[in-house]
């Protein structure tokens, strides 16, 4: 494998870009769609002592609510169910609650609040299909093996895939590395169970960047380069060397290929392969799942 083989060709990034505009799009649809709701509900609603009890009994008045106080929906865990009645109180003004221009005047707020959300939700949707996307090249690689497995799911994502000797785990954290792992392939013991906390266990480990925007490569890649530099380290405090590393990538930048290339030279890395690339996943299931 060469910098050049690893590089995001333009096509890719181009069918990823569209890809991403209309996945926001139907996001902001969807906004739009339960702000014209939320108003029209808002409008009949009378202004009396239990108007709050029942806006935050209704998913819609209290998310569209929320949003118009710029209160963020991580916030609430700290807010008890009074203080959070007082916080709508003050910067609420139920007198007009039924007027058209405070109505609007809310919903520039709640469509500002929730704009910014939309940020957080599509980098979570983009990591979804990547992880979609590698789990099918193991799931082909072990049926072209007539290798026997099943699948655990939760929230429709998958957490774990059992072979006969192997599980692959996804987005754990071992207590020795200290922080979520994005895939890891263990061995099981003979009686079929397994601890991410055996380290002699392992027989790799690695992290998966699915965002295809070339404008965040780089970051993608510092961030998974940190990642990659803890899980060596956690092995390394146990006196052990690392299992094989790898590294999985929608947008390779030809700075990032040059420093992969390096990594997989001074032996910091197994392999990488693009997410794009067919060929390149293919190899990458191989030599994760055969140590």
């Amino acid at each position: 494998m060469n910098e050049k083989e690893l590089i995001t060709q333009e096509k890719y990034v181009i069918a990823g870009c569209k890809w991403q505009a209309k996945r926001k799009a139907e996001l902001t649809s969807n906004i739009l769609n339960y702000s014209f709701e939320a108003k029209r509900l808002l409008r009949k609603m009378e202004n009396n002592k239990l108007i709050i009890n029942k806006i935050i009994k209704s998913p819609i008045l209290f998310d569209f609510i929320i949003g118009a106080t710029m209160l963020s929906q991580k916030s609430l865990q700290h807010f008890s169910e009074s203080e959070l009645k007082r916080y709508i109180k003050s910067n609420i003004n139920f007198d007009r609650i039924n007027e058209q221009n405070y109505l609007n005047e809310l919903e520039r707020y709640y469509l500002m609040s929730a704009g910014e959300s939309i940020g957080g939700k599509i980098r979570n949707i983009i990591g979804k299909k990547g992880n979609d996307i590698f789990i099918n090249y193991i799931k082909e690689y072990l049926e072209s093996n007539n290798i026997t497995y099943s699948v655990i799911e939760k929230n429709d994502n998958v957490q774990k895939i059992y072979t006969n000797d192997l599980v692959i785990l996804f987005n754990k954290k071992p207590n020795f590395i200290g922080k979520s792992v994005d895939f890891m392939v263990l061995k099981k013991y003979q009686d079929g169970s397994y601890d991410i906390e055996d380290h002699n266990q392992y027989i790799s480990a690695g992290e998966l960047k699915s965002g295809i925007d070339p404008a965040g490569a780089d970051e993608h890649w510092k961030t998974a380069a940190t990642a990659l530099k803890r899980i060596h380290q956690g092995f390394i405090k146990k006196g052990i060397d690392s299992p094989n590393i790898f590294f999985i990538g929608g947008a390779i930048s030809k700075h990032m290929a040059s420093e992969i290339i390096y990594n997989i030279e001074n032996n910091k890395l197994k392999y990488a392969a693009n997410l794009n690339y067919k060929k390149q996943m293919e190899n990458i299931v191989e030599h994760l799942l055969n140590g």
